[in-house]
């Protein structure tokens, strides 16, 4: 089959090998990309080939998916029964009616006409509330109608059907749900992100939702900042956050006080960033405005922040196809762009400083999210070099050439002191051909592979 196309591809040469690379059968496929085999003996390899390209699929039987990692049953059939709950929602709350629909499938016809359908609800803890049975169904689908009294417990209630000796279940939450009475309306001017320093203010705004102006009510805005990654449509290809640099969640109060007797509040957005941030940011405001009685409405309102007036990026070579692996001995073209909080190049001149660390390997199962969050101070992370870098109109190349000997796992940052921010990029450079450099290294490794 075509990948791209996802059409069947006659004329493909199919050629079976066993374990010791002798040819068993080959084969071509037809006008429907099919192809079948008479074998005698168990094949270990399938060599694919048309015009350049080369397809391998190992046959082995250690290569196959283990299926104890998937879950495979599908929903289990009893005594030839197959049953689903649904609610026409996911939340009730204590008094509100509950409709649930049973769907029942009934392929053996088991089950006589008018078959009694039994739905029973448990409470919390597990105590029958509740028995309805129901004869009639339409194509298999079964009503119930039911509810829960004001004073009934929170919590997740189970509704179960029984028929014909099945059961089926599914949990039907309660929860007591305050919905707001007030209209709230976090606002910076229109603007699309924050940028700390700028003179960019909110304005928050109460009205009650029968029409009445939400004066002098107390409120709270509260900043959550979290880290999130740095994008610029113009520069999808590059990189704008530094792996070095780990950032944990940051809460702050930007108001606590009063509305004016028009409900409306100014709200500073400069928010104190402790610590240093990998990039953009995002910050989450969560609106309180509290009624005179103590109950309050809330909202939230979510938008980038920018710790720093500009970005610089970097953009390394793509690589090889599978592993985006880099090769050594060649010269390979970094390309680096400043840019501000919109992704406008920066125009001018100036210079960024660059440094190249090659850094410990990681195998998969030993890293973890801050892994090069306290790099510098690690003993297996060598700085080979610093460079000034000049920056013309946003944009400039270094070049990185490493040798052949030099193979490994590099990191390249780049800072702009002007604007304070850095930026990185992991990359993995190796020979041309790694399994040569593999078997000069541990010939009996190789082999295994």
């Amino acid at each position: 089959t075509n990948i791209l196309t996802a059409q069947p591809m006659p004329g493909v040469e199919l050629q079976l090998l066993d374990y010791q690379k002798q040819e068993l059968i080959k084969i071509t496929s037809d006008a429907d990309g099919l192809a079948k085999f008479d074998l005698k003996r168990k094949p270990y390899l399938l060599l694919a080939k048309f015009n350049n390209e080369r397809g391998y699929l190992k046959l082995d039987d250690g290569s196959s998916l283990p299926l104890t990692r998937f879950d495979v049953s599908g929903e289990p059939v009893q005594s030839g029964l197959k049953g689903f709950i649904y609610g026409e929602r996911g939340v009730w709350r204590p008094g509100d009616p509950i409709y649930l629909t049973f769907i029942l499938e009934d392929k053996l016809k088991t089950l006589p006409a008018d078959h009694p359908v039994e739905l029973e609800l448990y409470n919390p803890m597990g105590q029958l509330y509740k028995r309805i049975a129901q004869t009639k169904s339409i194509d298999g689908f079964y009503s119930f109608h039911t509810a829960t009294e004001t004073s009934s417990p929170t919590g997740n209630w189970t509704a179960k059907v029984k028929v014909g000796g099945a059961v089926f279940e599914k949990k039907i939450k309660v929860e007591t749900i305050m919905p707001n009475r007030l209209k709230l309306n976090l606002n910076f001017g229109g603007a699309e992100e924050l940028t700390k320093g700028s003179s960019a203010n909110g304005t928050l705004t109460a009205q009650w939702l029968f029409g009445g102006t939400a004066q002098n009510l107390n409120a709270k805005v509260d900043a959550f900042l979290s880290a999130q990654t740095t994008t610029f449509k113009k520069f999808e290809d590059y990189s704008f956050d530094d792996p070095t640099r780990a950032f944990n969640t940051q809460t702050q109060t930007v108001f606590d006080g009063k509305l004016n007797v028009n409900g409306i509040a100014a709200i500073n957005p400069d928010i104190n960033v402790e610590g240093q941030a990998p990039g953009q940011l995002r910050a989450n405001f969560l609106v309180k405005v509290f009624e005179p009685g103590g109950n309050f409405s809330i909202n939230q309102v979510a938008m980038p922040y920018n710790v720093y007036p500009g970005y610089v990026g970097i953009k390394t070579p793509k690589g090889s196809d599978l592993s985006s692996m880099l090769v050594t001995g060649k010269n390979h073209v970094i390309d680096i762009a400043d840019v501000d909080t919109k992704g406008n190049l920066l125009p001018g001149n100036r210079t960024v400083e660059l440094e190249l660390y090659k850094i410990q390997w990681r195998w998969w199962w030993d890293e973890s999210e801050n892994e090069l969050s306290n790099f510098t101070q690690d003993k297996y992370n060598k700085l080979i070099k610093t460079e000034t870098v000049n920056i013309s109109n946003g944009r400039g190349k270094w070049t990185l050439h490493i040798k052949q000997a030099d193979w490994g796992r590099y990191l390249i940052k780049v800072k702009d002191a002007q604007t304070g921010h850095s930026t990185g990029k992991i990359l993995y450079i190796d020979w041309p051909n790694w399994s040569e450099r593999l078997q000069n290294d541990n010939p009996t490794e190789a082999a295994m592979l």
